[in-house]
């Protein structure tokens, strides 16, 4: 996935309010990144750990 279009569904998936359609949309971030950098997921998932990996996540689109 283009890197510009990761961007936009992090945003988006930042301002999700329903928290099942954010796990769904940071499903959709993490299998656009090259597998070596996608990130390993816990089984439980808050809204804390979303938005931290959500973090991580772009952290890592600004390094490709």
């Amino acid at each position: 996935m283009h890197t510009q279009a990761l961007r936009i569904l992090i945003d988006r998936c930042r301002y999700e309010p329903d928290i099942d359609r954010q796990i769904e949309m940071l499903y959709e971030v993490n299998s656009g990144l090259p597998k070596s950098e996608q990130l390993r997921f816990p089984s439980l998932f808050t809204d804390d750990y979303v938005r931290g990996a959500l973090d991580i996540v772009e952290a890592k689109i600004v390094s490709l």
